[in-house]
């Protein structure tokens, strides 16, 4: 017997993000390069490709006076990849 769950399913854990997917439990918003293997076997399709594309990259952090200098550099560096 199976518990029946309804509602959004919210995670940061890839392997859980896929196993929902391939068990039928929606959308996921992965990176490709984590399930390249599931789109290789079919098990897995990419959808929404152009918005994915023009999303490009965002960096989300706490700011405050405190700001590491190792994450002032990746944020210098990140700028600048295209």
């Amino acid at each position: 017997m199976r518990p029946s769950l309804e509602g959004p399913l919210s995670s940061n854990d890839p392997v859980l993000l896929i196993a929902a997917t391939l068990d039928g439990a929606g959308l996921a918003y992965i990176t490709e390069a984590t399930i390249l293997d599931y789109l290789a076997a079919g098990q897995l399709i990419a959808v929404f490709e152009d918005c994915a594309q023009a999303l490009g990259m965002a960096l989300n952090f706490l700011r405050n006076r405190h700001v590491a200098p190792v994450l002032v550099a990746l944020i210098e560096f990140l700028s600048q990849v295209e």
